[in-house]
C-alpha cells in the first residue's frame, strides 16, 4: 500500500510540475504572440493597435494565479512524499538535500547549513515573470494609445 501511495505521488509530483512548465511557455508565447500581432496591426490599423496587448494583459495575472494553485499542491506531494520515506532517503528528501524543492516554512537547519538554496526560488521567478508580463503588456499597450491614437 505504502509504494503504491509513494508511486502516485512521484506521478502527480512529475504532473503538476509538467503543468508549471506548460504554463511559464504558455506565457512566453502568449507574449511573442501579442507583440507579433501588435505589429502587424500597426500596419494595418494603428489607431486599434494597443487594444492587444491591453486584451492580453491579464494572461500573465491568470498564469500567476493558476500557479500559486499548482504551488499549494506541489508542496502538499511534497510533504507527502517525504512522510513516506520516513526510514530511507527517497526522492523527495534528496530534493530537499540538493536544495532544489523547499516547502514553505519547512527550512531545516540543514538545508541552510548546506549552502544549496539560492536566494531566489523558482516561485520567486515565476511571479516575476508573471507580473512583469502583465505590466508589459499594459505598458506596451499605453505606448501604443499615446503614440498612435
Amino acid at each position: 500500500m505504502k509504494e503504491k501511495l509513494y508511486e502516485e505521488l512521484c506521478h502527480n509530483y512529475r504532473f503538476f510540475l509538467t503543468w508549471r512548465h506548460a504554463a511559464f511557455a504558455g506565457n512566453i508565447l502568449a507574449i511573442g504572440g501579442t507583440i507579433a500581432l501588435s505589429i502587424s496591426a500597426l500596419k494595418q490599423s494603428p489607431e486599434i493597435a494597443y487594444l492587444l496587448p491591453l486584451f492580453a494583459s491579464p494572461i500573465g495575472i491568470f498564469l500567476w494565479l493558476l500557479d500559486i494553485k499548482i504551488r499549494k499542491i506541489y508542496r502538499a506531494i511534497h510533504a507527502s512524499g517525504e512522510q513516506l520515506e520516513d526510514g530511507y532517503e527517497g526522492y523527495f528528501k534528496s530534493l530537499r538535500k540538493v536544495g532544489a524543492s523547499f516547502p514553505r516554512g519547512n527550512t531545516s537547519k540543514e538545508d541552510k547549513a548546506s549552502g544549496t538554496k539560492f536566494g531566489v526560488s523558482h516561485s520567486g521567478l515565476l511571479n516575476f515573470v508573471y507580473w512583469s508580463s502583465f505590466i508589459g503588456m499594459l505598458l506596451l499597450s499605453c505606448l501604443l494609445n499615446i503614440k498612435y491614437a
